[in-house]
């Protein structure tokens, strides 16, 4: 007799199971209802279209601003309460950085460096925090700048061009010759702040500025963006070392900066 071997039949296999990639595409294959396309496509029609988008926004904002206003009534009567309650027992003030004249050893004077102090935002502040009794170091551009410091009680002007290496190291040397005076003079320095203050702006339209491409996209970037950071890193070994000796650990870098520049204008394309 003749024996036949047959072959046992494979068990049945079940579909590989579906990646990501097909579960994302078998999701997003399934179309939305008739009732949901008809309404994308109207709102996609004038006048619906501006009609929708303006409604949307003006009950958008229409809830949105009284409810911002309730949050801020909210903030400044707790601030107030806050202040009522903590100021009889001197708390308040206690938080302020404040610098103080006393004996010696018990003196304590906080730096602050300031560039673009020829005028503007940087000038006033100078003034401001000299008039608190800071230190301030003011960076200034130009040399006749400087002169508006000249006998002012509290402030050293500093010839200091963001764009140059070297004259940011000088300043840097400044800082650290005043910061190593304090041992000899029984007193407590610090570098309380750098404000990365000087800026510049120049207008032109995009297709104006081809041939200007240096003085205009090169000067507004030289300045306010890799002057800051050439700023920063040269300073910012001094509150490192400050807050690893744990002798001044809420040392703080200020970066000023514009509204203008997150808005977009056809005449300052550079800034």
């Amino acid at each position: 007799a003749n024996h036949c071997m047959m072959a046992p039949r494979a068990a049945p296999q079940s579909p590989p199971p579906a990646t990501s990639d097909e579960q994302v595409t078998t999701m997003t294959a399934v179309a939305p209802g008739p009732v949901l396309q008809y309404f994308n496509r109207l709102l996609h029609i004038p006048p619906f279209s501006f009609l929708f988008y303006g409604l949307y926004w003006s009950l958008f904002l229409a809830l949105l601003s009284p409810l911002a206003g309730l949050i801020l009534i909210f903030i400044t009567l707790f601030k107030l309460l806050k202040y009522i309650v903590l100021l009889p027992f001197g708390l308040e003030e206690g938080r302020k950085i404040q610098p103080s004249e006393g004996e010696v050893g018990d003196a304590v004077q906080y730096g602050v460096l300031i560039t673009g102090c020829d005028s503007g935002f940087g000038s006033d502040l100078a003034f401001e925090l000299a008039r608190r009794r800071f230190v301030v170091f003011a960076g200034c551009l130009s040399a006749e700048a400087m002169k508006q410091y000249d006998g002012i009680e509290h402030v050293v002007p500093l010839k200091m061009d963001v764009t140059k290496q070297t004259e940011v190291n000088e300043s840097v040397a400044t800082v650290m010759n005043w910061l190593a005076e304090a041992t000899i003079r029984g007193e407590r320095r610090y570098l309380h702040a750098v404000v990365n203050n000087a800026g510049v702006g120049s207008g032109g339209r995009t297709d104006w500025l081809i041939g200007n491409m240096k003085s205009s996209y090169g000067k507004n970037m030289e300045v306010n963006y890799f002057g800051m950071i050439r700023t920063t890193q040269a300073f910012l070994p001094i509150l490192k070392s400050q807050a690893i000796s744990r002798t001044y650990n809420t040392g703080r870098i200020i970066n000023m900066v514009s509204m203008a520049g997150l808005i977009a204008t056809g005449d300052f394309g550079p800034y």
